[in-house]
């Protein structure tokens, strides 16, 4: 009997060192992950989650491409990267665009960058005919065969060409980087509009 009175506090008090320890255990691993200051959890200094999150706009080249599409009925014309139609504009004057403003909100230049290769050519496109000109609303304007180069916002999926002979001033570029479908352009849709479809120097 003696020794049923010793040990029974003894066992109980290590059944109790036990849960405890059993307890702290389980707090530790059930404890969230702290998060990282300035961010979320595995985000960086900047909130953004670690990855490759906006890397398409930093550390890589800014240059377009200029490729070529055949359209039904004004023949081969001159696309962006994406498919979409590039188009000139007639009251340009060689090497230099008459768009700005409200014009080049609906009719966007094709930019390029400062320093570089003003664009890469495929589709039979002669890379020797490709620069660029400066403009004062922000980054050079690529152009082909001396004409700067534009989109439409009025398309809305490559090989749109609803900016054709709009105004009788805009034209989409054929594969010559005449304008298509115009006096002297190649497009094949045989139209006598357009006139002189870009003011050189000296004409």
């Amino acid at each position: 009997m003696p020794m049923t009175r010793c040990t029974s506090p003894l066992i109980g008090l290590g059944t109790a060192v036990l849960l405890a320890l059993t307890g702290c255990a389980t707090g530790a691993e059930d404890a969230p992950d702290e998060p990282v200051p300035g961010g979320g959890y595995g985000s960086d200094d900047t909130g953004q989650a670690d990855g490759t999150h906006g890397e398409h706009e930093s550390g890589t080249e800014n240059v377009p491409e200029l490729g070529t599409a055949e359209n039904d009925v004004l023949g081969p014309l001159i696309t962006d990267g994406n498919g979409y139609t590039l188009y000139l504009f007639t009251e340009d004057t060689d090497q230099s665009s008459a768009c700005a403003g409200e014009c080049a909100e609906n009719w966007p230049p094709l930019r390029t960058a400062d320093g570089t290769d003003a664009a890469r050519v495929g589709g039979g496109l002669s890379a020797d005919l490709v620069g660029s000109v400066p403009r004062d609303d922000g980054a050079p304007q690529v152009t082909y065969d001396g004409r700067p180069l534009y989109t439409y916002t009025g398309d809305a999926a490559p090989g749109d060409v609803n900016g054709q002979a709009v105004g009788d001033t805009w034209y989409a570029v054929a594969a010559d980087g005449g304008p298509a479908g115009a006096t002297g352009g190649s497009g094949g849709g045989g139209s006598d509009d357009g006139g002189d479809y870009i003011r050189r120097p000296g004409d």
